[in-house]
């Protein structure tokens, strides 16, 4: 419920403030003198954009900002999901800079424009004058069935699966198509691997390869030079062992002079001799094998052949590039295994969602009669004797998101007239009525916010006006109502009224809007039955009129 609304800098207007009746407040004023400015002003807190054009003076922000009483609407878990400190009283403040730049705000916190418009949707529910048209939305209409059949539970279920069977049918749909373009490379992929494979190569094969088949490949060279090796240093009668013996023998003699440079000659004639004994164990080990090393070729030549194709440098990358091709082929498969879970289960989801549809169907069927009974009851009490309201239900071969229904209101004001489409048929005084019927019948089955209705009196005048008037001042009982009206009948059933009006300095014009009570009312709504000043009937005809809101 708005409790108060405050408006700085906007359009014309310099500053004021309103505060709100819990039932109907009413607004009037002159063709032109801003009421039309006040609605532009609130939609900045409804979460509409706007730019520095709104800006009275340029140099100076704009600032608009709305009180609300939440109280009875339950809105915690709102605040709760966008990090929001929660109280009953709310505070929505729009500011628009002189630089452009606009801030929203909720409770002074700083919130997105779309987050205020989501909120101030939940508690406000503005019917402009042409938004009459919202009855002919499918939605809107659908609504209307289900405020009235109470199953919101019901709905909620029925989203809820509706949501998995459309997120499941389209990972579904992903997966085929990802399952066609992938079957033409699967055969390609296995292909590869058993060819890796069917190599059974370990990590270190590669070196260990290379370096047995340098061994095998120059063995008779080696056998030649350990052979060479171990007859050159001690197996010839001039060998170098026997040399070194030799020497040693005439250092021995010389004394202790060259005692270092004797060391030096056993050493070296202990290593070479070492040597001599290792190259001949090892020329007896070594062994020419033709066939092995013909063996080994062919097995380098496999695993080049592979390198070389796949564009590798190492055997370590090659294992990669086979666990690469495995996860593929799994990953098609494990698909694969999703893509019949998923066949599977549409089917059993599909049931389950036409399952709830038939029974949010058969619910809203229930409720249709209801409704149009309701509507021509209250078509008759706006002088609209004659018109007929039928709500036509269908049901849809593929469930949509709201349901397995497809409803369309149809209307005709005269007898024996043919029931279209309301859009067809209804003219701009039949649609204002029509709207507001289905809007107090919709309100008096939910808790609807905050209703404001500017100029839904179109087209209207007179009795007709009034009986409008009775139906506002009856909704207001039970909801709060703020109506911006040019019929005086209207305007009289308001528990507050305002009227707008103009001012004009040397320089400029305001709008300016004040509270009328007790005489000026009269005199307020006297003027709109006649002219300014009123006359005497017209007064008299005013206060009749603030009379019968008061007997209701």
């Amino acid at each position: 419920m708005i409790k108060k609304l405050f408006i700085q800098n906007y359009a014309i207007i310099d500053e004021l403030g309103i505060q709100f009746s819990d039932h109907l407040t009413t607004i009037t004023g002159e063709t032109g003198a801003g009421k039309s400015i006040l609605m532009g002003a609130l939609s900045l807190i409804l979460g509409d954009r706007a730019d520095t054009s709104v800006l009275f003076e340029k140099e100076k922000k704009c600032i608009v900002e709305g009180t609300f009483d939440l109280s009875h609407y339950q809105l915690q878990s709102f605040f709760e999901s966008h990090e929001l400190d929660y109280d009953d009283e709310l505070i929505l403040r729009r500011e628009i800079k002189p630089s452009g730049k606009s801030r929203a705000f909720i409770n002074d916190s700083p919130v997105l424009l779309s987050d205020m418009k989501a909120l101030s949707n939940l508690i406000i529910d503005i019917h402009r004058q042409f938004d009459t048209l919202d009855i002919n939305d499918v939605s809107f209409q659908l609504n209307t069935l289900d405020a009235l059949a109470e199953h919101p539970k019901l709905l909620s279920e029925y989203r809820e699966a509706f949501h998995v069977w459309k997120e499941e049918q389209k990972e579904l749909e992903t997966l085929v198509a990802q399952q066609a373009e992938q079957l033409k490379e699967l055969d390609f992929l296995r292909f590869q691997l058993n060819e890796i494979e069917q190599l059974e190569l370990s990590k270190n094969e590669l070196a260990e390869l290379q370096q047995e088949q340098e061994q095998l490949a120059f063995a008779e060279e080696l056998r030649e030079a350990l052979g060479k090796a171990q007859y050159v240093i001690e197996d010839n009668e001039h060998s170098i062992s026997s040399i070194l013996a030799e020497l040693l023998s005439l250092f021995e003699r010389a004394g202790s002079a060259a005692e270092q440079i004797k060391e030096r000659i056993e050493s070296a004639k202990i290593e070479l001799e070492d040597i001599a004994r290792e190259s001949g164990f090892m020329h007896d080990d070594i062994q020419a094998d033709p066939g092995r090393l013909e063996l080994i070729e062919n097995r380098l030549s496999q695993i080049y052949n592979l390198l070389k194709k796949h564009q590798l440098e190492s055997l370590s990358e090659l294992l990669d590039l086979s666990d690469d091709f495995r996860t593929q082929i799994q990953s098609f498969e494990s698909s694969e295994d999703r893509i019949q879970y998923l066949q599977k289960n549409q089917q059993k989801q599909l049931e389950q969602v036409l399952k709830l549809g038939k029974q949010i169907s058969k619910q809203r069927a229930a409720v249709i009669p209801l409704l149009e009974t309701q509507v021509q009851n209250l078509l008759k009490q706006v002088a609209m004797p004659n018109a007929i309201f039928k709500v036509h239900q269908e049901t849809v071969e593929t469930p949509k998101s709201s349901g397995i229904d497809e409803v369309k209101f149809l209307f005709t004001a005269n007898k024996g007239g043919q029931l279209q489409p309301i859009k067809n048929v209804a003219s701009g005084g039949e649609l204002s009525r029509l709207a507001l019927c289905i809007k107090s019948i919709v309100a008096a089955a939910i808790p609807l916010p905050t209703l404001i209705f500017d100029e839904i009196d179109s087209g209207v005048s007179g009795d007709v006006s009034l009986k409008m008037g009775k139906i506002l001042h009856d909704l207001s009982r039970n909801h709060q109502v703020t109506v911006i009206t040019h019929s005086p009948q209207i305007s009289a059933m308001g528990d507050r009224h305002y009227f707008v009006y103009k001012e004009t300095d040397e320089e400029r014009t305001f709008t300016k809007v004040k509270e009328v009570e007790g005489k000026e009312r009269i005199k307020a709504v006297a003027v709109m039955l006649s002219s300014d000043p009123p006359t005497e009937a017209a007064l008299d005809n005013a206060k009749e009129l603030l009379s019968l809101k008061v007997k209701k």
